[in-house]
């Protein structure tokens, strides 16, 4: 009997290591505020925000605007409730969703980000870029324009988010530098970066609408960050730089480099492999972001360089 009861304590405590835990809160946009009557604002969901002076919806069944509303026809991925915002207008105007993880993510260690989209019915084109930014404080604008952050994991760009019969699932890991509490999701280039892709003639709105449900942040199990992340790790000099730059991240093969401008765009990029010698003569002045990824695009490495 004794052996019984112990290994029903053990096969419990494996299987709650095995589980991690959301660091989302109210992931699926289930618990709200206040129900929220023809579509109502983000902050109905509880413990999420709007961090600019655009508008990203709540829809909610409690108002009759799940699985009809002004935009289309869907069903929540899981429960009653999602987020709407817009991925793309022109003239660079954007919508974005922000929360409060529920811990820190912790220098070093990898985690997966899981979240899935579907493309609203009233809308005449799709993107293929819809990403999440993670930062150490709430990023915000007071406009209604495009945030010009670079986002940790952003889809592929090659699969166009179009589908307004299923629920699409982006992905992807990356190393926290450490502190990181706030998650931002939304598309972060401007118009000249991103690309469209015309799904139909007829629409009864002049943007690519997108619903958000089923937000995940947890410790990725499957893989193991061997050393933190610290600034010996990679060597950026010298910085700042004029003509010639010099990049050291060892242990690090079939990686590549690519240099970013404070706006999102990517200025420069190449294939890199533990160093590196890049030429930035033709760089306006200015701080660059620099990423180091790997064959799946997920980011090993980022720095900062000033181009004088």
């Amino acid at each position: 009997m004794l052996k019984k009861i112990l290994f029903f304590f053990i096969a419990i405590h494996s299987f709650n290591v095995g589980i991690s835990q959301n660091l989302v809160p109210n992931p699926g946009f289930e618990d709200t505020v206040q129900c929220p009557l023809y579509g109502g604002p983000i902050e109905f969901a509880k413990g999420w925000i709007n961090p600019t002076h655009y508008s990203p919806d709540y829809l909610n069944s409690c108002a009759m605007n799940v699985p009809n509303n002004y935009y289309g026809i869907q069903n929540a991925h899981t429960g009653i409730a999602y987020a709407g915002i817009i991925g793309h207008t022109f003239i660079d105007l954007r919508e974005y969703i922000q929360t409060k993880l529920l811990d820190s993510l912790q220098n070093g260690k990898y985690y997966k980000v899981d979240f899935f989209v579907s493309l609203a019915e009233g809308s005449p084109y799709a993107i293929n870029q819809i990403g999440v930014c993670f930062s150490k404080f709430p990023i915000a604008s007071d406009n209604l324009f495009y945030l010009p952050y670079v986002p940790q994991i952003e889809n592929n760009q090659s699969n166009f988010l179009k589908s307004e019969t299923d629920w699409m699932k982006i992905s992807g890991s990356f190393i926290a530098q450490g502190g990181e509490q706030y998650i931002t999701i939304g598309n972060f280039r401007n118009d000249a970066m991103t690309d469209t892709m015309a799904v139909k003639d007829s629409f009864w709105v002049d943007y690519s609408y997108y619903y958000i449900d089923d937000v995940s942040v947890t410790i990725d199990s499957t893989v193991t960050a061997i050393n933190p992340i610290s600034k010996p790790d990679l060597k950026i000099y010298p910085n700042p730089a004029t003509d010639q730059l010099h990049i050291e991240a060892l242990n690090i093969h079939n990686a590549a480099i690519t240099i970013l401008n404070l706006f999102g765009q990517v200025v420069l990029q190449q294939e890199f492999s533990d160093n590196a010698s890049i030429h930035i003569s033709f760089l306006p002045k200015g701080m660059y972001l620099v990423n180091i990824t790997d064959e799946k695009g997920d980011v090993k490495q980022q720095g900062k360089v000033v181009k004088e």
